[in-house]
């Protein structure tokens, strides 16, 4: 149980991916929007500070010197979900978003899946970056 007079801490993970190298699926154009939008509502309503936030997105725009530490790869991704939930304590608030392509890949030895199916998300980004 969290110690009531301890601040909770807040932190989040924004992941925006637009493209993916599946040439059955399309662009996602929310992507990038919806991750700005909810970065702004955790800022705005409900008082989370820009340091807390990590957003990777697949934006041409990022700078190149940047992109290395902000685009959505594999590495990046697993290096910031390990750093959202590392050092978390009872109370927190974590929060992770995924703005991009899902789909389903078949249960394996889950009898609890009624259609048999697990949702997946696409996590890899276009131009072997990921």
């Amino acid at each position: 149980m969290s110690d009531p007079s301890l601040p909770r801490r807040r932190k989040a993970l924004l992941i925006g991916i637009r493209e993916v190298k599946n040439v059955f699926a399309s662009k996602v154009p929310g992507a990038h929007r919806d991750t700005t939008r909810f970065c702004n509502l955790l800022l705005d309503t409900y008082e989370y500070q820009s340091e807390d936030i990590v957003t990777l997105k697949d934006d041409p725009e990022i700078p190149d010197e940047d992109r290395v530490h902000l685009w959505p790869t594999r590495d990046n991704i697993i290096r910031e979900m390990s750093s959202l939930v590392n050092d978390a304590s009872a109370g927190d608030i974590l929060v992770l978003l995924f703005a991009g392509h899902g789909g389903q890949v078949k249960a394996l030895n889950d009898p609890n899946e009624k259609d048999g199916l697990d949702e997946s998300e696409w996590m890899r980004a276009r131009d072997g970056v990921a």
